[in-house]
Formats: C-alpha cells, sequence, structure tokens
C-alpha cells in the first residue's frame, strides 16, 4: 500500500483546459501540487440535488490523498522545482458573471494549468512551500513569480 502524505491544502477544484473540464481535488504538498480528477460530483446529482453534489465532493475530497498516492490517469503532478509563475486570474465568459476566479500556475517549460479555485489562499500557500524548498518567491500584481534556482 502507497504512503499516504497528509497535503498542506486541499480543495474542490476543477480543472479548465483549453477543451475540457475536470472537476476533482487539488492538493498541495511540500513537494508538488497534484490534482485528482473524480466523477463523484457528477454522480451526486441524481441522489438529491445541491445535496448529493455536496455529498460526492467531500467524498472525493477525502479519497483524493489516497488516490494521489496510488497514481493512475486521474491524478496530475505538478513538482513544485517546476513552478516559474502562480496567479490569480478573473475567469471569462459566464463564469465572470458570478466572480469566478482561476489560479493558473505555469512551469518554466511554459506549460499553463488553469485550476477553477479560490487562488488567494493557494498562491500563500504555494509561496511558503516553495520558500521552504530554497526558493526566492517575488510578488508580482497577479500574484508571484519563483526564481529559477534555488538560493543558498
Amino acid at each position: 500500500m502507497p504512503d499516504i502524505a497528509e497535503p498542506i491544502r486541499r480543495q474542490t477544484a476543477v480543472w479548465v483546459g483549453t477543451k475540457y473540464r475536470a472537476e476533482g481535488t487539488l492538493l498541495l504538498y511540500p513537494d508538488k501540487l497534484v490534482h485528482v480528477s473524480s466523477r463523484l460530483g457528477q454522480w451526486g446529482r441524481p441522489l438529491g440535488g445541491e445535496i448529493g453534489v455536496a455529498l460526492g465532493k467531500a467524498i472525493a475530497r477525502s479519497q483524493a490523498s489516497r488516490t494521489a498516492a496510488a497514481g493512475g490517469a486521474d491524478v496530475a503532478e505538478i513538482p513544485l522545482d517546476s513552478i516559474a509563475t502562480v496567479e490569480n486570474l478573473s475567469a471569462t465568459g459566464v463564469a465572470r458573471l458570478f466572480g469566478g476566479r482561476h489560479l493558473v500556475v505555469t512551469t518554466s517549460g511554459a506549460i499553463a494549468y488553469r485550476f477553477s479555485s479560490t487562488p488567494d489562499y493557494w498562491i500563500a500557500d504555494i509561496a511558503h512551500a516553495l520558500r521552504a524548498r530554497g526558493y526566492q518567491v517575488l510578488s508580482t500584481p497577479q500574484g508571484i513569480a519563483v526564481a529559477s534556482v534555488p538560493v543558498a
């Protein structure tokens, strides 16, 4: 059985891609950011509307650490050592009408990951985890930028 670490932060989040949306849970560990896709929130709809959805999401959040440790197709990992910027961006389209915001994590390889979540807390916690790994973290108007190498 894989070793199950407790994440620093955990929140229901939708991974928003250009051609897909993946509901699930976003987890922050001391060395990586992980999104675990789950259909439990969707399966909860027939069980009782909003209550079923909330129950499905709660179950998915509680199982996310175990799923992340096991790995697989529903698990996407972003090593903290690869992060270049983390930004808080307003959502676009209809989501913008409801005050939607996105956490956008860009790697040094210019790959951008967009998550529908509460960016403010995530940015602070990711910055803290990066500093603990020895990186210099700079504030930007949209979030943070990471120095390319750890400081001595």
